[in-house]
């Protein structure tokens, strides 16, 4: 209970931060760099949109009815993002780190897609976020960013940097109930969903490793 209950000391966390100047600087350099992933997306999402890809016959989706979750998955990925954010934002090293995570995972993401073209699965509902569909689509509805999974990679980099015990498996649970919604609702293949813990270890350990 006391794990909950006591806070981190964020304003000392960040004026020790600040007094070494190189964390300030690092994490700037960050926030620009994944600015211009950020920027790439846009006009990436919309080549990817208008080519043709391969159509997979999922056994996995062989097996569901696909039906509309969005809501759910909208609801339990930004409450993912939230409650990781709020812990990270106590320590501004881990912030920076958990950024890094997340830029290489998007150049990942980049180049899996592009090299491997696919048609959304057979059933699909497109999935419906406001918050995403308008930061990176502009309200175009994509449907072929598939492999691997951005929003099944975002709750696990969540789960991954945070180190309260009680917050971590929450953060796991959140993690598989949103690849469960994007299975269900044939936004994903199954595969898609199931790469996603591979992609994010690997970008964890790149991270980790360059910071050693």
């Amino acid at each position: 209970m006391s794990e909950i209950i006591k806070l981190p000391d964020f304003k000392g966390n960040w004026k020790e931060a600040w007094k070494e100047r190189t964390p300030i600087v690092e994490l700037i350099v960050t926030i620009v760099v994944m600015y211009g992933i950020g920027l790439f997306l846009t006009p990436f999402f919309a080549y990817i949109q208008l080519r043709t890809g391969a159509v997979i016959n999922d056994p996995i989706l062989n097996l569901i009815t696909p039906r509309d979750v969005s809501g759910f998955t909208f609801i339990f990925g930004h409450l993912s993002t939230l409650m990781g954010l709020i812990y990270i934002l106590f320590y501004p090293r881990l912030l920076t780190f958990t950024i890094q995570i997340f830029a290489i995972c998007t150049t990942m993401r980049i180049l899996s897609i592009y090299f491997i073209p696919l048609d959304p699965p057979v059933g699909i509902i497109p999935l419906v976020d406001p918050i995403l569909g308008k930061l990176f689509y502009h309200g175009t509805v994509i449907t072929k960013d598939l492999f691997f999974s951005g929003h099944t990679v975002a709750a696990l980099i969540m789960f991954m940097v945070v180190k309260n015990k009680i917050l971590k498996i929450i953060l796991l649970i959140l993690a598989i109930l949103i690849g469960s919604c994007l299975i269900i609702q044939h936004v994903h293949y199954s595969f898609d969903v199931i790469a996603a813990p591979f992609f994010t270890w690997i970008a964890y350990k790149i991270v980790i490793m360059a910071h050693k």
